[in-house]
């Protein structure tokens, strides 16, 4: 790693007047952040730096940084400079956002199996519900991340109510009863719901192995979204992505501890 060079800023610079500047050109205390600081420490003695020469640092030592350390207002300086730590597998997932999934043991392992095609766009869902509550969670967190019969399953709960992403384009032999207009309900929880109706329409043609277009079928056996690699009979063991005697066994993205 190059030297780092410190953006030493005047001691008496108040808190309020640095974050009112722009985010990579700010000063930082280091203090404030005990993973960065940790950093820092290695190779200088500097108590505030600017965004900048803390990019660098983080992208150094990003496969070496342990998301269990970082306390929220430190995860938010790093989503504000543009660090985003890789997520690989479902336990990564879950370690990055933990509020997220509080179930565990068995309940865990019946709840939320996560594949790795779908891995990206769940991540992403993750952050974006993440940045939407902010300081308040709300209570918010996943009951049931996984599939059924090749469509995504997700349910969660959100101040203290089991929810699922409402489908407007019901057919119009359904009759439903509309309680309370939507300008009568949270605006968080409303684009939280949208967010997953998003998410849910985008795996239903996501390959649950590798990501790629794909659609609902059966050539694997049981329904699962698969693309036509991943649904022909030359995906058998002896393919780069065959990982076990099932299609389940080479799209989990991670283990089901089952």
């Amino acid at each position: 790693m190059k030297p780092i060079v410190p953006s030493e800023v005047p001691t008496g610079t108040e808190p309020s007047v640095i974050a009112a500047s722009d985010s990579l050109q700010a000063p930082y205390v280091l203090s404030d952040y005990p993973v960065l600081a940790a950093l820092v420490r290695k190779h200088s003695e500097a108590r505030r730096l600017d965004g900048r020469a803390i990019v660098s640092i983080y992208k150094t030592h990003l496969d070496r940084i342990d998301e269990r350390l970082l306390v929220d207002h430190e995860r938010q300086l790093m989503h504000e400079l543009g660090v985003e730590i890789e997520v690989r597998t479902s336990t990564e997932l879950q370690g990055r956002f933990p509020y997220m999934f509080r179930l565990e043991g068995a309940d865990n392992r019946r709840a939320y199996r996560i594949f790795h095609g779908w891995l990206p766009p769940l991540v992403d869902t993750c952050r974006r519900i993440d940045a939407l509550l902010g300081a308040d969670r709300r209570g918010f967190y996943w009951t049931r991340m996984s599939e059924k019969y090749g469509a995504p399953s997700l349910t969660y709960m959100l101040q203290g109510r089991s929810r699922v992403a409402l489908d407007d384009d019901l057919p119009s032999s359904v009759t439903r009863t509309v309680c309370e207009s939507k300008e009568n309900h949270d605006a968080v929880a409303l684009q939280i719901n949208e967010v997953i109706r998003q998410v849910e329409a985008k795996l239903r043609s996501t390959c649950i192995v590798c990501g790629a277009t794909s659609e609902i079928n059966n050539d694997q056996g049981p329904w699962a979204s698969l693309c036509a690699e991943h649904r022909a009979d030359t995906f058998k063991e002896g393919h780069k992505d065959w990982k076990g005697a099932t299609i389940w066994t080479s799209a989990r993205a991670g283990e089901w501890n089952e």
